[in-house]
């Protein structure tokens, strides 16, 4: 689906998304493979603690 945007940036989104309700959820771990995902949670986590 084109109009959804880049599927690269859709990817990253999508690994995010996830991996923050994982953590609001009450999981103690997450396995990340984008490296600007890793920065992205690391920056959420960091903010929140």
């Amino acid at each position: 689906m084109p109009e959804w945007g880049a599927q690269d940036d859709r990817a990253v989104c999508m690994e995010v998304i996830t991996a923050a309700a994982d953590l609001a959820a009450g999981s103690d771990a997450v396995i990340l493979r984008h490296p600007q995902s890793v920065k992205t949670i690391a920056a959420m986590i960091k903010a929140l603690a």
